[in-house]
This record gives structure tokens, sequence and C-alpha cells, in this order.
């Protein structure tokens, strides 16, 4: 039997069902990969050459890719004309990751050479872009190998870096990263221009059919040296768009840190009462300031609405799929809130009677503000139930009443707010 509690608020009555102190049993996966794609990308470019930045961004950016570029320091000036260029892409989404000072093969220089090299071109990234480095390819593949020599390469990169690319084979199956020394040796196929679409194309069926990580090296484009042709770079770009319902494309770091942070996390409740279901992710990675990328969780539903899911004050995008609640959070960055469908008392704002209304609400796809003078300008604040700004306009009233779509908000609880005057209402 529900039992219901009634609240009357001027212009109309809201109906809402009183929630209990059942407890809640979590039942969850976290994605393979995020949002749940079948498999990830990260289009990489080495040694910073000028082409990459003048004919491979805008192509990139034209088709919300943001890829990682693996530069060679001191390649900066005398290819790119200095650090601006370098500047705005990484404000633009792109990573800037370590390819060394000089571009030496590392397994033949002595560690502190090695040191100098990796510290001297991190501190020209963090210098110039006010981003650290925590990524790196090894110049001419020089560490990925098996020998003493390389390995001894990945050891000092383990000191600056959380993972590293090396040269050779395809893509990079879910399974290769059980060994934790693979995540600084990632599979890299080296693309020229004798790189066709169609084995692009393929390569990436090959990747989401494996559900693993295709991860390719470029280097010249439309100039430089070992060169493919802007034409023949947007073809191979548009292969990747082609696939992108299946199709993760982020930066090297992204997915790498997606990978190894999905296999040490775990969810867990903290807490359940009749508002809010308190969960928490956590991960057993030591530095939280890297390891920053948020996972994707398949919650199953449970037996009450869900009004909205915040962690740490800030409201999560979540969506309903089947019968799972599917969202993306972060470990480690704060507990998760999921609130519960309450009774909602506008009286608890101490509303005047007789002002404006919102009919209906809960809302659907438009909200009706009401009992409006007609013609009059008002300025209408929508903020979340954790304070976040969702709508700031100014409108005229027509007919006594305003019509604002809700095509832009998330499920949840709202506060309206004009001329000091406050409602709570349901966006569902």
């Amino acid at each position: 039997m529900n039992i219901y509690k009634k609240s009357i608020l001027p212009a109309f009555v809201i109906l809402i069902p009183f929630i209990s102190n059942a407890q809640t049993i979590l039942n969850y996966t976290i994605a393979k990969w995020y949002d749940n794609k079948k498999a990830a990308s990260s289009i990489t470019l080495d040694d910073a050459i000028g082409g990459q930045f003048t004919d491979g961004i805008p192509i990139l950016d034209a088709n919300n890719i943001k890829a990682t570029f693996f530069l060679t320091s001191q390649n900066v000036t005398s290819q790119l004309g200095g650090w601006p260029v370098v500047l705005k892409a990484s404000r633009g989404g792109h990573e800037m990751a370590n390819h060394t000072v000089t571009h030496p093969s590392l397994a033949t220089l002595s560690e502190a050479e090695i040191n100098k090299e990796f510290k001297n071109c991190n501190d020209a990234i963090s210098a110039n872009t006010r981003v650290a480095s925590i990524t790196m390819a090894y110049p001419n593949g020089s560490g990925g190998d098996n020998t003493a020599a390389d390995q001894k390469v990945r050891n000092i990169a383990k000191q600056y870096f959380i993972g590293a690319r090396a040269v050779g084979g395809d893509y990079n199956e879910y399974n290769y990263f059980d060994t934790e020394e693979n995540y600084f040796k990632v599979r890299s196929p080296m693309i020229d221009d004798g790189t066709s679409a169609e084995s692009i194309a393929n390569m990436l069926s090959n990747t989401i059919n494996a559900g693993g990580w295709y991860c390719p090296t470029y280097h010249g484009i439309e100039n430089g040296w070992i060169i493919v042709p802007k034409i023949l770079f947007e073809a191979h770009v548009k292969e990747f768009i082609k696939r992108k319902e299946d199709l993760w494309m982020s930066t090297f770091a992204n997915v790498l840190k997606y990978h190894r942070e999905r296999k040490s996390a775990k969810l867990t409740k903290v807490s359940e009462d009749a508002k809010t279901w308190i969960l928490s992710l956590s991960d057993t990675l030591s530095n939280n300031t890297a390891w920053n990328q948020a996972l994707t969780l398949n919650i199953d539903k449970p037996n009450w609405n869900v009004f909205y899911i915040s962690q740490n004050g800030k409201d999560l995008a979540y969506t309903t799929v089947g019968n799972q609640i599917v969202f993306s959070a972060i470990p480690d960055a704060g507990n998760i809130t999921i609130g519960k469908e309450a009774p909602l008392a506008v009286s608890d704002l101490d509303t005047p009677q007789n002002t404006w209304s919102v009919v209906p609400n809960p809302i659907g796809e438009t909200i009706n503000i009401m009992n409006l003078i007609d013609g009059k300008e008002y300025q209408i604040n929508i903020t979340s139930m954790s304070g976040d700004t969702a709508i700031k306009q100014e409108l005229i009233a027509k007919n006594n009443q305003i019509k604002i779509s809700t095509k832009n908000l998330k499920k949840g609880i709202y506060i309206i707010n004009i001329d000091g005057i406050s409602h709570k209402v349901i966006i569902q």
C-alpha cells in the first residue's frame, strides 16, 4: 500500500510517494571502456612537426577527437616556431606528452642521461602549458623491447610517468595489460603514406571485435618526415568517426588511466536513509592527482525513482538503460550521492501565497511558469539542488506565462527563483 503526503501549493497540488528506510542492495559493474564503448582508440603524433598542428589539429577538432602529441622539446622552436601553438592545442583538450629533448635511442644512454632527457622535456612542457606530462613515447622505440638496456629505461620511466608507448604491433588486447609492465610497452603501429583508409578501417574493426585499444603512431601530416598527406589523414579520421558508437576516442593518458583505474576500483555502500543512497568509488592507486579519469558505472535500478546523482556536491549526468542506472564518476573524488524521490514541500522555502506557479509539476519537456504579469521582463534563475546554475535568462511574459524547454536539463530536483521567490520543481 502506498502512503502519500499532500502539500498544498500555490495554484496546484503535488502528491509524491513516501520513501521508506528499506536498504537497497548494490549490484554493479564497471564498464570495460568509458561510456560502455566496446573498444578504445588514441591517435598519437610524434616529434612536434609543424603540419601536425597546422593541418592535423583542424581535422581532429572538426571531428571532436582529442589526440596525444609526443613532443621532442628541442623541435618546438625549430618546427613549430615556439610554444604558443602547443599551449593553444593543450587548452583545446589535446594531450602534450614527453618524447624527450633530443630524440635519442634511450637504451644506449647512461641512467643520468636518461633522467636528464625525461626531466628537461617534462619541465619544458609544464612550464609552457601549465599541465604536467604524465606519459611518454620512446624515441625510435628504444625502451620498449625486452633487453636489459630497455628494462633500465622503463625502470627510470616509471619514476616520471604512469605509462609509455612503444613501437610496433597492432592493437592492444584488453588483457595484454594483465602484466603491469605492459603499461610501459603499449603497442603502436607506425602509420605512413602507404597506410590506406581501408587498412585503418580493418584495424579498427578488429580492435572493436576484440574489445581492445588501438593506438597508432603518426609523424608528419602534409610535411615533415614519414609523411601522411592531409587528405589521407582526413580519410583515416573519418574511419574512426564511422565507428564512434562503438569506439571511445580519447588521449593516450585518459585511456591508460581508465584501464588501470578499472582494474583496481570498487564501489561500496556508505549509508542510506529515506532521502539519499551514499556510495563510495575507490581504487588502490596512490596518486589521486594523476588517477582522475571517470569510470562508467552500471548499477541495477533500485525500487525507487532517482532524482539526481552527484559526487562531492557536483551533479553527474545519468541515464537509464534497461534495468540499470548508468553514470560516470571519478575514484576517490568524494562520495556519490543518489537522491531518492521524496516528499516535496514548497512551503519549506517560505513561498508567499498568490504568486507565480509552475504547472504541471513534475515537469516533462517544458517548464510552464504561470500567473506572471503580461509583458513584464523577469530574471529566471534555475539551479540544481547542489547549487549549480542550470539556466539564467531574462525573459518576457506572454499571456501571463513563460515557457522554458527542459531538453538541456538532467532529471532531478531544481529550484526556480524569480524576483526573490523560489519554488522546487521536479524534472522527469
